[in-house]
């Protein structure tokens, strides 16, 4: 995720990680986990790789975990989709957030087929019930 909020002193890192031990713990009590979390720490003007719409986020999990090639890319902004669709992820669409705005402003057909789900939970009732 983007989250310039760090570089504007919006909250500060110790912030951050309790809301990832929050998510991750949301998560293991319903039998799931996560394998890790990326995210970018710089404000717009920054100038940084791993600001998306670029892909140095994406490449950091390749470095971690490798290919990300047909793996969904899911958000609710364009940007989103583009650093994903930079390394080959399906992108997928969520309607919640600013997902609504971002379709109706129209998708670029560089981006190719996009999934698109009214949810998160939309998109990952069916993930678990066809992952292809």
């Amino acid at each position: 995720t983007n989250q310039s909020g760090l570089a504007r002193g919006y909250f500060d890192q110790a912030g951050l990680d309790a809301i990832h031990r929050t998510m991750a713990a949301h998560l293991e009590g319903a039998g799931a986990w996560l394998s890790g979390v990326f995210f970018c720490p710089h404000g717009p003007d920054d100038g940084c790789v791993c600001r998306k719409p670029l892909p140095g986020l994406i490449d950091q999990i390749v470095a971690e975990y490798g290919d990300v090639t047909g793996v969904p890319m899911v958000g609710d902004s364009l940007r989103d989709l583009e650093a994903g669709v930079a390394r080959g992820c399906r992108p997928v669409l969520v309607l919640t957030g600013k997902g609504r705005r971002t379709l109706d402003k129209g998708l670029p057909e560089t981006l190719g087929p996009v999934d698109v789900y009214d949810s998160l939970a939309g998109f990952v009732d069916q993930f678990l019930k066809d992952p292809s």
